[in-house]
């Protein structure tokens, strides 16, 4: 069971570099332990790591379900807390936005959903949003 945040935007709105930014941000924490870790640096990524007990997931595809949906199947079965993934805006039949919102597995919930958008100053959105998602998991987890 996971509380699920969700970074949605249009395609190259963000999504992926910000949460790149968060997990490179988290990572840096104290007592952080890394169970899980698909990172290629030219594309999407998955990873799952635990801070003091509290299994925090990572999916950064968000465009295409099945690919989406097989991840989510994996970092699930790590028993995570957290998901932070990405999802296109559009809610079309076979979209990850409708799976998040309309589909999800009985027993997760979305606690959040953050909007990316295509901005001249990327870094100060990618920084608010991220500054939102930590101060969530610092009030609700950490």
């Amino acid at each position: 069971m996971a509380d699920i945040i969700v970074l949605s935007g249009r395609v190259n709105s963000g999504k992926t570099t910000t949460m790149r930014r968060l997990l490179d941000r988290v990572r840096r924490l104290p007592n952080v332990v890394v169970h899980l870790e698909d990172i290629n640096p030219a594309e999407d990524f998955i990873a799952v790591i635990e801070i003091n007990g509290i299994r925090i997931g990572f999916i950064s595809n968000g465009d295409y379900l099945e690919i989406f949906a097989d991840q989510f199947g994996m970092i699930n079965n790590s028993n995570i807390d957290v998901l932070i993934c990405a999802s296109r805006s559009r809610n079309t039949e076979n979209s990850v936005y409708n799976f998040l919102f309309e589909n999800l597995p009985q027993g997760n919930r979305v606690v959040l959903c953050l909007s990316t958008f295509p901005t001249n100053n990327l870094d100060m959105m990618s920084n608010n949003i991220i500054k939102a998602i930590l101060l969530y998991l610092n009030e609700v987890y950490l």
